[in-house]
């Protein structure tokens, strides 16, 4: 599918193999931020 879509744009498929390395970056950064908010909130003290 990405591939079509380059070919429409006219770009070359060249940087098509880093997409798998981006997906897998970007998803564990998420994991990480996710994780780090859970654990700011469960560890901040109420001041009420």
């Amino acid at each position: 599918m990405v591939a079509y879509a380059f070919r429409l744009d006219k770009e070359r498929l060249g940087p098509l193999w880093t997409l798998p390395l981006q997906q897998f970056v970007y998803r564990q950064l998420m994991y990480r931020m996710e994780r780090y908010g859970s654990l700011r909130v469960t560890q901040t003290q109420n001041p009420a």
